[in-house]
């Protein structure tokens, strides 16, 4: 289309923003992941937190970067978690093979052990737990009662 003196005008660029980012109510967007996250203050096993947060389309929380373990530490309900509980659960377990994997599939990838961690080497301790202060893993006891995050696909 052309004006009176034969210019065609460039295409105006879109002004429509982008969609929000399209979370479950009381779930927390995270721009850089594309994820939702959520704090579950009830202690749980490993595998009652997993089955929770499957049961709300996500896994326990994988964590991938610095960046990560600071987005999940302000979390609204995280700093108030019961202070009897110094660790949450994520979602890195001992697979049926050697080593670790998280439970979304994540490549393992970022690592942040604690000093000595992990330190279970006979299947006793095949589940990870995080240091809430500083995001550190750990191997811990499966069985063990932790307060967790879950983490889901956004939309």
């Amino acid at each position: 289309e052309y004006d009176n003196d034969g210019y065609v005008p460039p295409p105006t660029p879109s002004t429509t923003p982008p969609p929000p980012p399209n979370c479950a109510t009381n779930w927390t967007h995270n721009a850089d992941e594309q994820r939702c996250y959520k704090v579950f203050s009830s202690p749980s096993t490993w595998g009652m937190a997993e089955n929770h947060c499957k049961r709300l389309g996500g896994h326990l929380t994988s964590v991938g970067s610095a960046e990560e373990q600071t987005f999940i530490k302000t979390l609204p309900g995280f700093s108030g978690l019961d202070a009897r509980y110094f660790k949450i659960w994520i979602g890195l377990h001992q697979g049926s093979e050697t080593g670790y994997e998280w439970t979304d599939g994540t490549p393992e990838g970022f690592l942040d052990w604690d000093g000595g961690q992990p330190d279970s080497d006979d299947h006793r301790e095949d589940c990870v737990a995080a240091n809430k202060n500083s995001m550190k893993e750990s191997d811990d006891v499966c069985e063990t009662y932790y307060p967790y995050v879950c983490e889901a696909q956004q939309g």
